[in-house]
């Protein structure tokens, strides 16, 4: 049974980037055992109101990772409905925003989403990774991503307070 206490994950990118989501979150969703709960819309079911479920593990998760790539700029659904209350409960400080860019520029975010540029990313532009996964994943992309993702999102979310569990529990690399 996962422990309520657990920090709870929600991965938001758009469906035309989910080989980086697979290749980011599957293995941590496997591997977790309950220390953290990672979430996203592929682990929706036939015949689940998909929308409610989505409103629902953003009202309810500590922290969010944004896959942001051109695609994730482009998406009206992300744009109108999850952005808005990622950025709302990141203001209210109810919620840690960790994003990932993917074949971004810097100048391309300020432009298209100043609110998001404001906010400090997991991974360094110069670090963003490629549009498509192809073939093998690059393991050195992937490894800075995971490492961003445990090392942003648990210490500066978390505190000192159940890091160690969630550190214990996290297989990333």
């Amino acid at each position: 049974m996962p422990d309520s206490t657990a920090p709870s994950f929600f991965v938001s990118y758009s469906h035309h980037d989910a080989d980086w989501r697979a290749a980011l979150f599957d293995r941590c969703i496997a591997t977790t055992s309950g220390d953290c709960l990672v979430w996203s819309d592929a682990q929706l079911r036939a015949g689940d109101a998909w929308c409610p479920q989505i409103e629902a593990q953003l009202a309810a998760c500590s922290v969010a990772v944004l896959l942001v790539s051109p695609n994730f700029l482009a998406s009206s659904f992300i744009r109108e409905r999850e952005l808005p209350l990622i950025l709302a409960r990141a203001a209210a400080g109810t919620l840690r925003i960790v994003w990932i860019p993917i074949a971004l520029d810097r100048d391309t975010l300020v432009q298209q989403r100043p609110a998001l540029a404001d906010i400090q990313g997991g991974l360094g532009f110069h670090l963003a990774l490629e549009l498509r996964v192809v073939g093998a994943v690059d393991g050195r992309a992937v490894a800075f991503a995971q490492l961003a993702l445990h090392g942003v999102a648990l210490r500066q979310a978390l505190g000192q307070v159940g890091t160690q569990r969630v550190h214990r529990g996290l297989h990333l690399l």
